[in-house]
């Protein structure tokens, strides 16, 4: 305590508190479920990725396939003069 909080009653009385010591056990329960929680997260990340990339690219190879489409077809009409 410094000398302005000397005469607060509370900090007097929580500096007779006995100091806590973490308990090693519950401890190591924590971090484990914590890495498996961060393990969890990464497993649905990665799942939500590859998902992503197996619809992007038939999405991309769709999109070329009707833009060469309505370019095959502009191409025919202005052949035979509709254009």
């Amino acid at each position: 305590m410094n000398p302005v909080n000397q005469d607060d009653p509370i900090l007097r009385l929580l500096a007779r508190l006995p100091e806590q010591t973490p308990d090693a056990a519950r401890a190591q329960r924590i971090v484990r479920r914590c890495h498996s929680a961060m393990a969890r997260r990464e497993r649905r990340r990665l799942r939500r990725r590859r998902l992503a990339r197996r619809s992007l690219e038939p999405a991309v190879v769709g999109g070329f396939s009707l833009v060469y489409l309505i370019g095959m077809v502009h191409d025919l009409l202005r052949w035979y003069g509709v254009f």
